[in-house]
């Protein structure tokens, strides 16, 4: 149950932002609402998604989604 009110709950960051993490080979990447950040064995890159068509395109490069139809709302 508290596991559905965390991810329902207007109040909540899970639905008030767009967040996604995914380990790589050499590092991760993370996604923050429109902060993309890259960690290698270097320094972080950090970088804004600004664009509905570059966030498409960083979900199906960096984290291997595809949709079409994703009613993200990038102008919070």
């Amino acid at each position: 149950m508290a596991i559905y009110c965390h991810s329902h709950a207007s109040d909540s960051l899970f639905v008030q932002q767009v967040s996604g993490m995914k380990p790589t080979t050499e590092g991760r990447v993370t996604l923050l609402d429109r902060k993309l950040t890259i960690r290698t064995k270097g320094e972080p890159q950090q970088s804004t998604v600004s664009l509905r068509d570059d966030f498409r395109t960083l979900l199906q490069v960096h984290f291997g989604i595809e949709r079409n139809d994703l009613a993200t709302d990038l102008a919070r």
